[in-house]
This record gives C-alpha cells, structure tokens and sequence, in this order.
C-alpha cells in the first residue's frame, strides 16, 4: 500500500514538481461513485447496497476502538451479518495516517464529496458499461493464507518490572491518561514488552524525569556557587595572609620594645604614684597587641604537620587542664573508644581543642554544661566539643570561621582562634562542623563543633591554610 505521503516523497526524489505538471484524469473506466470509498459506508453506498438497521445483515464499524470490537463479537457468532464492512481509521481513509493533509474530518468529507459531485456531471454512464463489460473476464481477485502475527504474552513478573521502571509502584501511580496513546498503562507496558513502544511515550514518567533532572541541574549549580565562593573566599584570604604577615613581622620589633621598657618602668614605679595605674594601662594594651600580633603569625604562617600516633583520650585530657573552667560550668568527657589513636600532629590538634573549649566556656557566661565527646572506626576520628549557651545566631552560621570575625566584648578576643584551628584541621585533611541554635523557642540552646580527621596516614604535609567551605557547615537545628 502506498500512502499520499510516500507518493509526494517519491515524486520529490524524481524531481517531479505537482506545480509544474498538467493534471490528467484516471485512465477510463472511470470511478463515478467509487470516489466516496474513503468515506465511512462510501463502499455501501458505491454498491448500492443499504445498513437495514431492522434486518442487520449489513454492519459497518470504523475506528480503533470499534474496528477490533466488531470482529470480536463476528468470530464468536454473536455478530449474524452477511456483510461486515471494517474501516480501522475512525471517520475513514480520509482520516488514515497517511494523509497529510491538515484539514479537520468533516472539512476532508466534504472536499471528497464535492470533487465526486464534479466527475458526475460528465459522467457518462452507456461509456462507462461498455467499458465494465470488456473488462468483465479480468481476474481482480486474491487468495490469502493464515499468517499468524500474534505475539507471546508476557508474564505478570514482566509488566511488573516494565511498570516500575515506569514508577507505576502501585495502582495509584496508573493514572491511565492516555498520553502515550494507549488505553491503559498495562497496555502501554505490554507494547513495551512487544517492542512496540517506548517508556518516554509515558507523559507522567516524561515530566517526573524532566523535574529530577530539573533538581539535579539546580544541586550542580548550587555547588559551583559554592565553589567559585569558596574560591574567591580563599584568593581573599591569601592576600590577607600575605598583608598580615607583613604587618606583623614589622610591628613586631617596635612592640617588643615598648613593652619591655613598660614592664621596666612599672616594676620601678611606686604603686601608690597616679602614673602606676596609666603604666598598667600601658602594659596590658600592649599586652594585647602582642597577643593580636602572634595571632596574625600563626594565621599567615605556613606550618609542617608533623604526624605521630596520638591517643584521642590523652590529648582532649590535656587540652582540658589547660583550660579551667569557672565555678558554675559542669564538665563532661565521654569517650566510646579511650584506647582509640591516630596519627596527628598532637601540638596543632591541642591547639584546636583549646580554641573550642575556651569559646565554649565563654559562651556560658551564666553556667552551663561543657561536653567533650570521642569516637573512631577504621578510617577516622571524632571529637566533640558541646556547650549549653547562648547559641550562634543564623546570620553568624557562616561568619564564625573568618578571620577577625568575633561576637565577644572589646578586648576578649581577636576572632582568629577559629580561622587558624580551621586551617590546621584542613592542613590535617579533616573536616569541621558547626550545629548552634540560639532560639530558646525553637529548642534548647547551645553549639557543638565536631572535628572529622583520617587516623592513619603517615607522613609529612607543608600546606598554608584553606578558605573556609560552606560544605564543612550545617545549619543551626
């Protein structure tokens, strides 16, 4: 069979142009009813012979749904006719998938019964039987032989799998929408099996797909957002190194000296002099400034980690003798594993220990608990550092490991202990969490900081601290 398009695409690969040709009519005998044959009943009608609707021995069915209906209900006997015309395409050929032409059914109808009103006008009937009666003795009949196109059927196991591949889970997921051109979606699943249809034809499954996809493009995004940040963040924070170094070394000197001959000058001067309180004054600013100087070292410096086996228990037990905490605070260590060790440098890993304990103590200025808590497994070790005060604030969550960022009063802090303990902790390939909340309505304040860190890995690193990373956080709970 040929259809309309196929013929087009056949004449536009012989170069023949409709436009360009002289139209002809068919060879004779010509068609003169037979021009409805496209139409629903237009073989009926080009026969003469009538749908008696009381005798019912003619029938005729068009349409997908009609078309396998008709011959169902004809092979069991319930359907008694003597002639069952069949039309697969619903409102006939004229509506048939071969056509290409955009025009709606009735509009196509009534194209096809004009143009065979036109050929009647000339139509001469006494040429026309001569011409059917010379061709009386040609043979236009054909013979067929069973062919069976069944295919198998597949098991229950098969639709399943098919279906939930689909994500049709349970019967709720079958919405039998009719998207993909089948009846129901087992039915879809089964032209699957048959190779016959492909899941994508699946409306649902299409757009559940294309919103994954959708959320997948939006977490790859946020992550390079995050990265370039982070980037930008570390780029920053390398040239502040580099500046503070610089400052540093060069303030250094001068200060020592001014705060050599403050001491000198204090200890000489009678304590009941007014100049005695302006000297104190003098030598405890110092002081800071000496405190605020080594911080900008121990930031801008680029430290060797030197890595030996360390007992968890031992180094958070030192770390808390060296930290005294006021009368009020409750002290609580529990370790899961006491013998668990790991490879560390003991003296930077202390330090860290020391920098969140004592920011833990002055978080609980009123009392509270302090929590120190240790774990391992086979790759790694853990340690807690958790207090019962008044919480980090949201807008801070992602502030608290910058350099010179500090919540405490004028005076109490340089807001550097978190920027360098986070350097040595990635200088020690670890990781660094934060989890605060600072809403009593929201739940009982407090902060923990959890360091992750390899436990056996032996060997040397020279590495210059990192940019802090929005992946080494949480937010507040």
């Amino acid at each position: 069979m040929l259809t309309f398009r196929e013929l087009r695409d056949m004449l536009d690969s012989a170069g023949i142009a409709m436009s360009e040709t002289t139209l002809s009519d068919f060879d004779p005998p010509r068609a003169g009813l037979g021009g409805v044959f496209p139409l629903p009943r237009g073989s009926l009608q080009t026969a003469g012979i009538e749908e008696d609707l009381t005798s019912n021995d003619v029938v005729s069915a068009d349409g997908r749904a009609a078309f396998p209906e008709a011959l169902q209900e004809f092979s069991t006997g319930a359907l008694n006719v003597h002639l069952l015309e069949l039309l697969c395409c619903r409102g006939g050929c004229v509506m048939g998938a071969g056509m290409s032409v955009e025009l709606p059914p009735f509009a196509r109808r009534a194209h096809v019964s004009r143009q065979v009103q036109s050929q009647r006008a000339s139509f001469d009937r006494a040429a026309w039987s001569v011409e059917m009666e010379q061709l009386r003795d040609l043979p236009i009949g054909r013979s067929f032989q069973t062919a069976s196109q069944s295919m198998p059927t597949p098991s229950a196991d098969e639709i399943r799998t098919i279906m939930i591949e689909m994500g049709k889970v349970g019967p709720d997921d079958e919405l039998n929408c009719g998207a993909c051109g089948y009846d129901t979606c087992r039915a879809h699943a089964v032209a699957i099996f048959h190779g016959l249809a492909e899941d994508e034809m699946c409306l649902p499954y299409t757009i559940e797909r294309l919103k994954k996809t959708v959320q997948k493009l939006d977490l790859s995004n946020t992550k390079l957002a995050s990265t370039q940040q982070a980037l930008v963040q570390a780029e920053k924070l390398a040239s502040m190194g580099q500046l503070a170094a610089g400052i540093a070394h060069e303030v250094n000197n001068p200060l020592g000296v001014v705060l050599l001959y403050a001491h000198v000058l204090l200890e000489s001067c009678d304590k009941d002099l007014p100049q005695a309180k302006d000297l104190a004054m003098i030598v405890e600013q110092a002081d800071r400034c000496k405190k605020i100087v080594s911080g900008l070292l121990n930031f801008a410096r680029q430290n060797k980690v030197v890595l030996l086996p360390t007992k968890i228990a031992d180094l958070v037990s030192r770390s808390l003798r060296g930290v005294v905490p006021p009368v009020g605070i409750e002290v609580v260590v529990d370790h899961q594993d006491p013998t668990a060790s790991a490879d560390l440098d003991a003296d930077q890993i202390r330090q860290v220990l020391t920098n969140l304990l004592t920011n833990a103590v002055a978080a609980m200025p009123a009392g509270g608990r302090l929590t120190v808590r240790s774990g391992a497994n086979q790759e790694q070790v853990w340690f807690a550092v958790e207090d019962t005060g008044m919480g980090i604030p949201k807008e801070n969550m992602k502030r608290v490991f910058e350099p010179f960022f500090t919540t405490k009063q004028m005076g109490r802090g340089t807001g550097l202990g978190l920027a360098v303990s986070y350097g040595i902790v990635k200088m020690h390939r670890g990781n660094i969490r934060l989890k605060s909340n600072a809403d009593a309505s929201a739940g009982p304040t407090g902060t923990t900081f959890t360091v992750t860190l390899p436990r056996f890995e032996r060997r040397e690193e020279s590495m210059s601290f990192l940019a802090p990373e929005d992946e080494g956080r949480e937010d507040a709970r």
